[in-house]
């Protein structure tokens, strides 16, 4: 696998799949020289791994590729470690439950039906560019 990875590149979508599929078939995480270094978690046990162990693998540096070069705010929770991470996941947490979840139900059905509705009949689809 080369050292170079364009996440910015405008992927057909068998190129990202074929990109993808040599990153899972990479044992470990993929590294990439490019944008000042990063790595790539692409199976789900290195995803895990990663998501599990952020005294290893911290986000508070940055999470956008390539890093901003500007002064800018953090994106919490997801540029903040522990544990200051767990701080802020309590407080955004209740607006996530199962609660609020069906309170959101009829809305998401209602936009769900209307996006399969202009589905063509018999015809292929690419539900990204359908939005």
């Amino acid at each position: 696998m080369d050292e170079t990875f364009d996440i910015h590149r405008n992927w057909t979508p068998e190129e990202a799949a074929h990109r993808w599929e040599e990153m899972r078939e990479h044992e470990g995480l993929c590294k990439f020289s490019n944008h000042g270094g990063f790595h790539v978690a692409a199976r789900f046990d290195d995803v895990l791994k990663v998501l599990m162990s952020p005294e290893i693998f911290g986000s508070s540096k940055g999470i956008t590729l390539p890093p901003p070069d500007k002064v800018r705010s953090l994106h919490i929770p997801a540029e903040v470690d522990p544990p200051l991470h767990a701080q802020y996941r309590n407080i955004v947490q209740p607006l996530f439950g199962a609660t609020q979840a069906r309170a959101m139900e009829p809305d998401i059905a209602a936009i769900a039906a209307d996006l399969v509705s202009r589905i063509p009949d018999g015809e292929p689809v690419d539900f990204v560019r359908m939005l």
